[in-house]
Formats: C-alpha cells, sequence, structure tokens
C-alpha cells in the first residue's frame, strides 16, 4: 500500500528523501497491524508520524519561503488537513480510547498520493529554477 516509487519524486533531494521515510513509517504502521501487532506498534508508529509531519513540514516550508513559492498558502492549508487528524487519533490513542483502523490507513495513503501527486509535485518546477534540487 505503501510503496514509493519515482512517481512520486519532487525532484528535489531532501524532500524526496524525507518523502521515501515517510512511505516507511506508513508500511511499518501497516506490516504491524496485518500482523496483529497493531496496538503494540501503533503509539510509537504515530509518534513517528508527527515528529515526521513536524520535521518535513518545516523544511518544504522553508524552502518554499525562500523561493517565494505562490502557492504557499495552500500547501499549508493541506499540510494542516493531515496534521490535525493524526494529532487527534494519537491523542485519542494515548488515553485508550482511539485505535489505528483500515479506514485511517486508507485516509493516510489517500492524502499521501494526492497531496505529494498534486499540491508537491506543484512546486517541483519553481524549486528546480530557483537552483534546489
Amino acid at each position: 500500500m505503501f510503496e514509493w516509487d519515482e512517481s512520486y519524486s519532487v525532484k528535489v533531494h531532501l524532500l524526496d528523501s524525507q518523502h521515501k521515510r515517510l512511505f516507511a513509517v506508513l508500511q511499518e504502521l501497516q506490516d504491524a497491524m496485518i500482523a496483529g501487532h497493531g496496538k503494540q506498534a501503533a503509539g510509537r508508529l504515530l509518534e513517528r508520524l508527527i515528529d515526521y509531519t513536524v520535521n518535513h513540514f518545516a523544511t518544504e516550508k522553508a524552502l518554499l519561503e525562500k523561493c517565494k513559492f505562490p502557492g504557499l498558502a495552500a500547501q499549508r492549508s493541506q499540510h494542516h488537513d493531515l496534521t490535525q487528524p493524526v494529532l487527534a487519533l494519537k491523542k485519542e490513542f494515548d488515553t485508550g480510547v482511539g485505535n489505528v483502523t483500515p479506514q485511517l490507513m486508507s485516509f493516510l495513503q489517500d492524502w499521501l498520493k494526492n497531496h505529494i501527486k498534486k499540491m508537491d509535485q506543484g512546486y517541483s518546477d519553481f524549486l528546480n529554477a530557483h537552483g534546489v534540487r
């Protein structure tokens, strides 16, 4: 479900590397769920997912601000749309109320594919034109 291939490349090495790490974390979470260890692994993996998003979104924002990317506001909005449900799930999970479900995994997969292939690839040529590779 969460397998990186070059169709996801944004042609910026640092961001591609970070996206690959995101795919790996989500694949690890899915594998744990399939093996019946989703509950045991979920807290740790959700924490890694949150850490990843904070760091990745900050890196992306800094590059886009530096180059004065005109679509920065839309990019920030998309980031918020992912971060809030994941933070809410982590809070629920920590209190014993929530769990990682196939619906969440489907949401993350759809978001990931749509965000990278539409939003992130939308800045690819712009950043490359500003010398960011």
